[in-house]
């Protein structure tokens, strides 16, 4: 019985992944944030519309970046960076974000 105590609170901590502040990939983002918004993502961001990176992709420690278009002004003139934690359960995938959310890494950077 205890084991299976055990199991059940490793795959919940797991599951869950760590909180941003405890997150290593979060943490080495803020100690070096991005400062341009790669090429890439300027056709989509100049349209109004959200960009994003998926990193390890299958993988379980599948994570997200997206930059997204600040100040609804068109055309854009700048936007914020946001991180997507790894998630056992459901991990971020682009498809599934309809709304700015993740956590702030950082903001207002040109779109040039």
């Amino acid at each position: 019985m205890k084991s299976l105590i055990l199991l059940c609170a490793a795959l919940a901590l797991t599951a869950c992944g760590p909180r941003p502040e405890n997150d290593p990939i979060y943490q080495a983002l803020l100690a070096d944030p991005p400062t341009l918004i790669p090429a890439r993502h300027m056709p989509k961001l100049r349209g109004g519309h959200v960009a994003c990176d998926v990193y390890n992709e299958g993988r379980s420690d599948q994570y997200m970046t997206c930059w997204w278009p600040q100040d609804g002004l068109k055309p854009v003139q700048s936007a914020y960076l946001t991180y997507y934690r790894p998630s056992v359960i459901r991990p971020p995938t682009p498809s599934m974000i309809s709304v700015p959310g993740g956590a702030p890494v950082v903001g207002r950077v040109p779109v040039k």
